[in-house]
């Protein structure tokens, strides 16, 4: 009696690691179409090694501009077209945008970069001042002055050195984004 209800318990799990195991390549049927995938690999094998372009346009002529892939126990979501891609990222964009959890992002950034933030509530306010501080208007009315001096200090700098190009270079970029950020120049390429 006791070893049935062992070989029972057995045999159930065993069913049950070949069924998990079995969904691995399975397409979620909320995901967007796409082709046929088989189990384990999911579409892995289908994915050329030289001209994906190609073949992935070809998939979108048959399944429309949003095709789903499953690479093994990951999707994958290629938007294809200028109208989808507008849809998906601008109209939708507060509920398609959000960037995986990065481990190494928040370790190097200690959880304060907005690049590599998760959109929440402190990023939306960082993205908002940024948006406002760095809108076109912004840039004509403001930080047209601070990038036209610098280019005035960059050339008159390259006429009395043109050797120092690549130096100068940097001064001037590293220049226009300290006086915009902090409001304070590099004089020197060695300032910063």
């Amino acid at each position: 009696m006791n070893l049935s209800v062992s070989l029972s318990f057995a045999v159930i799990g065993l069913c049950a690691v070949i069924y998990r195991v079995l969904q691995i390549g399975k397409r979620d049927p909320r995901m967007p179409k796409g082709p046929p995938a088989v189990p384990v690999l999911g579409n892995a094998h289908m994915l050329p090694t030289t001209g994906l372009y190609k073949k992935m346009k070809e998939w979108t002529k048959t399944y429309g501009p949003v095709v789903s892939l499953k690479i093994g126990p990951s999707n994958m979501v290629v938007v294809c077209g200028r109208k989808a891609i507008h849809y998906l990222l601008v109209e939708k964009g507060s509920i398609y945008s959000d960037r995986p959890p990065s481990y190494v992002g928040k370790l190097l950034t200690q959880g304060d970069h907005l690049a590599l933030e998760q959109m929440d509530v402190t990023w939306r306010e960082k993205r908002k001042i940024i948006s406002h501080n760095f809108s076109p208007k912004q840039l004509d009315e403001n930080h047209f002055r601070v990038q036209e001096a610098e280019a005035t200090v960059l050339m008159s700098n390259l006429c009395n050195n043109p050797d120092n190009f690549y130096s100068e270079i940097r001064r001037y970029t590293a220049s226009v984004v300290t006086s915009i950020t902090y409001g304070c120049r590099a004089p020197t390429s060695d300032s910063f």
